[in-house]
């Protein structure tokens, strides 16, 4: 049971947004959830004239939250109508800058756990000079 109760950030996609849908719309419907820690709603690139841009369908999510307030969460509103939309919820991979960073963050410990790398790094070459190569 301990498991349940730690909260973590969970990224969540939204689809079948109705296109005039707010973001304090959508925040207020998740909080009771957990902590809307960011989110990301889509909007029409170019608008028609004297009009707020709407919706694309379609957000993202990220709530601080334990695993079962997730479940219960997804389980409320998988399929529900909102608006006259059915909606569509669950959840989504990490962004491209998240995945990025814990990329690079793999990549980074495997290099330095090598042994070969730890010889390149120790070596010191800020006191070689161009003339030093010729």
């Amino acid at each position: 049971m301990a498991e349940s109760s730690t909260k973590e950030v969970f990224r969540i996609f939204l689809g079948g947004l109705p296109a005039t849908i707010s973001v304090g719309e959508i925040q207020s419907r998740f909080e009771p959830f957990g902590e809307v820690i960011s989110l990301d709603l889509p909007r029409e690139k170019f608008p028609r004239i004297a009009e707020t841009p709407l919706s694309r369908g379609f957000a993202f999510i990220s709530l601080c939250t334990t695993s079962h307030s997730l479940h219960r969460c997804i389980a409320t509103y998988t399929g529900c109508v909102w608006k006259g939309n059915k909606l569509r919820i669950g959840l989504a991979s990490p962004d491209f800058a998240e995945r990025s960073r814990r990329e690079a963050q793999l990549v980074y410990d495997a290099l330095s756990s090598s042994p070969c790398m730890r010889n390149v790094r120790s070596a010191d070459c800020s006191t070689r000079h161009r003339s030093d190569f010729s």
